[in-house]
């Protein structure tokens, strides 16, 4: 009998322990998904609802610690300048901290090509950027 009451608890953890699991993926998937259409519509101000107070970017000719309105104001002549041709997002992840990380492709119309890298933590069950890398390749 303590046998088979063992086996039901390690059996109803594992259930339980899949369960977040895939509810984790789903919520990461839903914010990337968001982050995805905000790059392929070239819209900062719906890319910034998703920064953090404050961040690290780097975009060709801008690198440091801005503050939300000022990233977003960096991203929005990012857009302005290499306007969208595509945008693919091409491997998600977490990292040991809880962060998630997101690695894409960007083309501008005018064929240029970047890669873009952001680094996402939940605060508060709300995940917003941390960082921002647009690099051109």
């Amino acid at each position: 009998m303590k046998q088979l009451t063992a086996r039901f608890f390690l059996v109803s953890g594992l259930i339980i322990s899949m369960l977040i699991a895939v509810n984790t993926v789903a919520q990461e998937s839903g914010t990337a998904k968001e982050i995805s259409k905000c790059f392929k519509a070239a819209d900062a101000s719906k890319l910034a609802a998703h920064f953090n107070t404050s961040l690290d970017l780097t975009l060709p000719g801008n690198e440091g610690a801005y503050s939300k309105k000022q990233g977003e104001q960096i991203v929005k002549m990012f857009f302005v300048n290499n306007p969208v041709d595509d945008f693919t997002i091409d491997h998600t992840g977490n990292s040991n901290n809880g962060s998630t990380y997101l690695i894409g492709s960007y083309k501008s119309t005018s064929q240029k090509k970047f890669r873009v890298y952001l680094l996402i933590k939940n605060k508060n069950n709300i995940d917003l950027i941390q960082q921002l890398q647009i690099e051109q390749e």
